[in-house]
């Protein structure tokens, strides 16, 4: 068990690891903040925020890509996209949430965000468009991982109770 350590001070947390062995979470900077991190070849780096106070880096892909949330300056929290130093805010297309889980060698992003009804989507970016990929009956479902064939698995309400199923989502079909 090696320790990562930290961005300076407190705890960090490591979410995924690539098969390059670039690993991604969040850490405690200096300042008492959380940020997301990548840590490659004992060097850990701070990948900034959107603005706000916090970050994670919850996904990492073979190419070094990176996905998860920060909040902004209005208090939002938005999914971003991480490639090359540059922080992507994916926004928050149906209301003041979203949030990026993992991503696939072939750049697809899935996670979830809020609808304009109020309810939280399952989600995939996919060539800077967003695709809903509903519920299964509930108000509520999360897009956790992404394969390179796009088939994506989450975790869906089924109905007005809080019952919760594991989902499959394949060829736009939940």
């Amino acid at each position: 068990m090696s320790d990562l350590g930290t961005l300076g001070r407190g705890e960090s947390y490591a979410w995924a690891i690539n098969n390059r062995g670039q690993i991604v979470g969040r850490s405690q900077t200096a300042s008492g903040e959380f940020h997301g991190f990548l840590w490659e070849k004992g060097v850990m780096t701070d990948l900034g925020d959107l603005g706000g106070r916090w970050s994670e880096a919850s996904g990492i892909n073979d190419r070094g890509q990176i996905v998860g949330a920060s909040s902004t300056t209005d208090g939002s929290v938005h999914a971003f996209l991480w490639e090359h130093g540059t922080l992507t805010d994916l926004g928050t297309p149906g209301g003041g949430w979203s949030q990026a889980y993992r991503i696939n060698n072939r750049g697809q992003i899935v996670g979830a965000s809020a609808t304009a009804l109020g309810e939280l989507h399952a989600v995939l970016w996919e060539n800077g468009q967003l695709v809903d990929l509903g519920t299964l009956g509930g108000k509520e479902s999360y897009a956790l991982g992404i394969n390179d064939l796009g088939q994506v698995v989450g975790a869906s309400k089924i109905g007005p109770g809080n019952t919760v199923h594991a989902f499959l989502w394949e060829n736009g079909v939940m």
